[in-house]
């Protein structure tokens, strides 16, 4: 049986599922950064599953965590040796693992 590229997921080839289109969701820049692509416009939207939808969006926040934890380490460690005290308990609660972390401080020694 033939597909055409618009029911056919790009990620993990399912058929025959709910797709999304990722055009100016911001899933698509990241799409294209995991797979090398330089796909056009011209060439059609990027189709993928429900699935793999939500792995893109999960995959968005770890990015933007990422990101943003470097900015704080970072600065932290331009300045050589402080000791950075969270007003607030942050919790992280993973939906993968299943565990959760709390963390009250954070001491960065630079030498």
């Amino acid at each position: 049986m033939a597909f055409s590229e618009s029911e056919v997921c790009r990620i993990c080839l399912s058929v025959n599922i709910r797709m999304f289109a990722l055009k100016e969701t911001g899933l698509q820049n990241l799409y294209k950064t995991l797979t090398n692509s330089f796909l056009d416009e011209i060439e059609g939207p990027i189709i993928v599953c429900f699935t793999c939808h939500a792995r893109l969006i999960r995959c968005r926040r770890l990015q933007q965590q990422a990101i943003e934890s470097n900015v704080v380490l970072e600065q932290l460690l331009s300045v050589g040796s402080m000791v950075l005290s969270i007003p607030s308990i942050i919790t992280y609660k993973s939906p993968l693992l299943n565990i959760g972390l709390t963390h009250r401080f954070c001491q960065i020694c630079h030498t």
